[in-house]
């Protein structure tokens, strides 16, 4: 495995954590990968048919949910 963490001592809650966390990475990136050389509006509008919220595209766009209109 590319990230192999010793995750054998831990509990399933903690995994169910750790697994999140990797999704959760990836996602950002497909979004950055997807939106990459956009403007900010397009890259809203495409994020936000993808279904993100404004939080997340907040977050991959590195602005604030308040420069997120939707």
């Amino acid at each position: 495995m590319l990230f192999k963490e010793s995750i054998s001592a831990m509990t399933y809650e903690g995994k169910f954590d750790v697994l999140l966390d990797k999704v959760d990475g990836v996602l950002k990136l497909l979004a950055l990968q997807t939106v990459s050389g956009k403007k900010t509006g397009e890259a809203v509008a495409i994020l936000g048919r993808a279904g993100l919220g404004r939080r997340a595209i907040a977050e991959v766009l590195n602005t604030t949910q308040d420069s997120v209109r939707g």
